[in-house]
Order: C-alpha cells, then structure tokens, then sequence
C-alpha cells in the first residue's frame, strides 16, 4: 500500500484495524496517502483508527471514528514511497 498506492479520487477509504499493526513513522506515511487519496469532501472510516496528530482530517463522529478530509491535497513526495 505505501510502496505503489493504486487509488486517488475516493470518496471514502475504510481501514478497520489497520493501523494498530503498523509503527507510528508508517503510520503517518500511511494516513498521508489516504489524505491524498481523498477527493475534497472524502471520508476515512476505521474501528481501530486515530490520525492522531496528523491535522489533515477533522472527527465527523468519535465514537465511529469517521474523519472527513480538511484542507488542499496532502503532496507525495517520491521519498515516501520508498521502503
């Protein structure tokens, strides 16, 4: 998923349980990808997620953990793609 991620455009990208198996540096790799791979108004949905201190989402709902996408497109720089 981090090395060639296949998407952009969503409107919604889930990722229950997810990101409590990778290590904070991957994680916000990660969470950068899904910020970008959402279009304006995208959400990110997960069970088990927070974007912790990443300030590109803003809670919808808590509880749900659904974040809805802030602010222009995350840039990918080439060398977070590499692993």
């Amino acid at each position: 998923m981090t090395r060639d991620p296949p998407f952009s455009g969503m409107d919604l990208v889930s990722c229950r349980n997810l990101m409590i198996y990778l290590d904070a540096p991957l994680q916000s790799k990660t969470l950068q990808i899904f910020h970008y791979a959402l279009r304006e108004r995208g959400f990110l949905l997960g069970a088990s997620e927070t974007v912790g201190a990443f300030g590109g989402f803003t809670a919808v709902d808590r509880k749900v953990r659904i974040f809805a996408r802030t602010g222009p497109p995350t840039r990918i720089l080439p060398d977070l793609l590499k692993n």
